[in-house]
């Protein structure tokens, strides 16, 4: 049976799971504000002595590659490995850099990711499709966002949510489109950060 989004939003609320975050420097506090602003707990851990543990404790766990660096690729897949929850994965500038790419890669291949949630730029580029990226923001991709979600949900074994003015989710089957967007979105640094851990929240419950 469906259950509504007010319902699992409520449930959020008396609940209050731990949402444990591997987020960039750029969005730490943002992405913590909109965690707690929702009704969940946000933990910002990154270092590899505790991430295993608190990804452990955690309903859920956000990867966010925006700020890369090595000790923080080991962090992610050691917290990965011992998830108990389900793992969302924003691949930030995927397509932009080989680095970025390779580690959304490997990421993808060895953890059990749960959902991407990415720009179409960065999906497409873990789909194997053609798309023009500039640093972290999507200039192009010649799929339809819809069919662009469908294709990589079936290609990267997740729920893809490509977000946009109209965000396209898909399980590989279904299409869902929520046309939730504005264009002020775009001006401000980590709207889209947020998202992922908005996701994040709620797949904890």
């Amino acid at each position: 049976m469906p259950v509504s989004a007010g319902q699992t939003l409520r449930e959020l609320r008396e609940r209050k799971p731990l949402v444990h975050q591997i987020t960039n420097y750029v969005v730490m506090n943002e992405t913590a504000n909109a965690t707690l602003a929702l009704g969940a707990l946000p933990v910002m851990a990154h270092a590899p002595q505790e991430v295993e543990e608190m990804a452990a404790l955690a309903g859920a766990l956000v990867l966010n590659i925006g700020t890369l660096s090595e000790h923080w690729v080991g962090a992610m897949l050691l917290a990965g490995k011992a998830a108990s929850g389900p793992i969302v994965l924003d691949p930030v500038g995927a397509g932009a850099t080989r680095y970025r790419t390779d580690t959304a890669k490997r990421l993808l291949d060895e953890l059990n990711v749960t959902v991407v949630r990415g720009n179409a730029a960065e999906v497409a580029t873990l789909a194997g499709r053609e798309a023009e990226i500039r640093g972290v923001e999507s200039i192009a991709a010649a799929d339809d966002p819809a069919e662009l979600a469908r294709a990589a949900a079936r290609a990267l074994d997740a729920v893809v949510s490509v977000t946009g003015p109209v965000d396209h989710v898909s399980d590989g089957e279904q299409v869902i489109a929520i046309a939730n967007g504005h264009e002020l979105l775009g001006t401000v640094s980590g709207t889209g950060c947020m998202s992922t851990a908005v996701t994040g929240s709620f797949l904890a419950v």
